[in-house]
């Protein structure tokens, strides 16, 4: 159970609006982490087009705006 300490906040992004960051590291595991730049690439992609914003060994990580 988590206590008031512990407990986790949820952030809503869209294109229009975001927070510009680094990476939030959700675990300790590397294919845990979450990209905050993934609305800025998107924002610079065209509609349906598929980008890949991350590498990590064998996980990729792909966005398409929608």
């Amino acid at each position: 159970m988590l206590t008031t300490e512990q407990r986790y906040q949820t952030s809503f992004g869209s294109l229009e609006h975001y927070e510009k960051g680094g990476v939030e590291v959700i675990n300790d595991n590397p294919k845990n982490y979450a990209f905050s730049n993934v609305f800025e690439i998107c924002n610079n992609s065209k509609p349906y087009e598929k980008v890949v914003f991350g590498i990590n060994q064998i996980y990729v990580l792909e966005a398409i705006r929608a």
